[in-house]
């Protein structure tokens, strides 16, 4: 059944020539939440293995003196927060969140580290993070590295991944949700949005961002991934709409007072 999947992965191959190529595995949420694994299993009479694929995978990548990185057992190992859960990929979605996203981004790293910074010789394997062995003998080309993305272009970044996580909540204002579901802290948010706001820029893009500002709000610290009506009551017997409002006030306050004479 993989015969498929490794063709394709040797077309990459082909199609990549001379350019250094790695594999990342990046496993469905299934198989990393401990709950939704469990509720998998009880509901099949064979017995499964958790890592089958990435078994699968590692065994072709050896094969071949391929460099991967598996990121399965990476985030396993991942503590749970307070309430159990690990919170690596959006609500209902099958992608990474900023915690799953900063876990990809720095096994990457390493692989990249090791392989810009490691001395090669004919013959002698390097452990990759994915466990899978290299014995390559040519040495990566020194490529020209790509210019640094502006200030605004980064702005434009942030705020286009923010309302694409805005947009899959479904905000109506009805409900809150929890910050940890955003791709960047509020503060970079509402940065970007200073950033924006303060070049030039066409009336819907300003609009656009001051409607972000606004959206924020509705992602207070606590509420949880799954939100909460946003007239029930706190643990401080405030509700989560006074928590709203007042962070609408500071955030336009903050928004105004760094876009003065804008």
């Amino acid at each position: 059944m993989y015969e498929r999947f490794f063709a394709a992965l040797s077309n990459i191959e082909n199609a990549a020539g001379d350019v250094p190529l790695a594999f990342l595995i990046i496993p469905d949420e299934y198989r990393v939440n401990d709950e939704l694994w469990q509720a998998v299993v009880e509901k099949n009479d064979l017995p499964l293995q958790r890592d089958l694929p990435q078994v699968k995978i590692r065994e072709w990548a050896g094969a071949g003196d391929r460099d991967i990185v598996d990121l399965l057992p990476l985030l396993l190992a991942e503590e749970p927060l307070p309430d159990g859960q690990r919170h690596l990929y959006h609500l209902r979605d099958s992608h990474f969140n900023a915690r799953g996203n900063a876990i990809a981004g720095r096994a990457l790293a390493k692989l990249i580290e090791a392989k810009l910074t490691e001395e090669k010789k004919p013959g002698v394997a390097i452990e990759t993070p994915g466990g899978a062995s290299s014995s390559r003998s040519n040495d990566l080309p020194q490529s020209v590295p790509a210019p640094e993305p502006s200030p605004g272009d980064q702005a434009t970044q942030i705020m286009i991944q923010f309302g694409t996580v805005v947009a899959d909540m479904g905000l109506d204002g009805s409900k809150v949700f929890d910050e940890s579901l955003l791709n960047h802290p509020k503060g970079e948010i509402l940065s970007a949005i200073v950033t924006i706001l303060n070049g030039d820029i066409a009336a819907d893009q300003k609009a656009f961002c001051q409607g972000g500002c606004g959206s924020a709000r509705f992602l207070p610290a606590g509420a949880g991934e799954g939100g909460v009506a946003i007239d029930s009551m706190r643990s401080d017997q405030h509700t989560w709409r006074s928590v709203v409002e007042a962070e609408m006030q500071h955030n336009s306050q903050e928004v105004t007072s760094r876009t003065q004479g804008r």
